[in-house]
């Protein structure tokens, strides 16, 4: 007799590696609960993973989270090469971006302020943030990370045809 796969679709990310992952778990239709909670408990030994109720919704965890670290990697990129120009030395450059990304994550986690709100509170009016914030939307980076979100989006859903 023939017996439908039970499968459980997972999207984790890379930080698995370091138990800070984040996985979207989605059961199949046919697939249990308690199939979909064991592959939960697979994956949250990586790091933290969430139920998908709906598994159109895999593309938009693939574009947000399984891609996720990689947009990070770019910005501490930037960071790392801005602080080369103005001085640092490659050392010093890498490990301030690297630590302030990790200190800004843990805040983002266990403060559980709205990132806008964390933003804002180390943004002084005429101050140094002032003044880097208004370069990054003058040049429109927050639609342009919208826009690679959405292109990686996209690209899930082709991929997944």
């Amino acid at each position: 007799p023939h017996v439908p796969a039970r499968v459980v679709r997972v999207m984790p990310n890379l930080a698995s590696h370091v138990g800070a992952g984040m996985a979207g778990v989605c059961a199949g239709r046919h697939a249990s609960e308690a199939d979909l909670l064991r592959a939960q408990r697979i994956f949250d030994a990586g790091g933290k993973s969430v139920p998908i109720a709906d598994e159109a919704l895999m593309d938009a965890v693939t574009a947000v989270s399984g891609t996720g670290p990689a947009y990070y990697y770019f910005f501490t990129e930037a960071l790392i090469e801005a602080g080369k120009r103005i001085g640092l030395t490659p050392q010093y450059a890498n490990l301030l971006a690297r630590q302030t990304a990790l200190g800004a994550a843990r805040m983002m986690l266990e403060i559980g302020e709205p990132p806008e709100v964390l933003r804002a509170k180390v943004t002084s009016p005429g101050g140094t943030t002032a003044a880097a914030m208004s370069v990054l939307k003058d040049t429109a980076v927050f639609e342009h990370v919208v826009a690679a979100v959405e292109a990686a989006f996209r690209r899930s859903r082709e991929l997944g045809r």
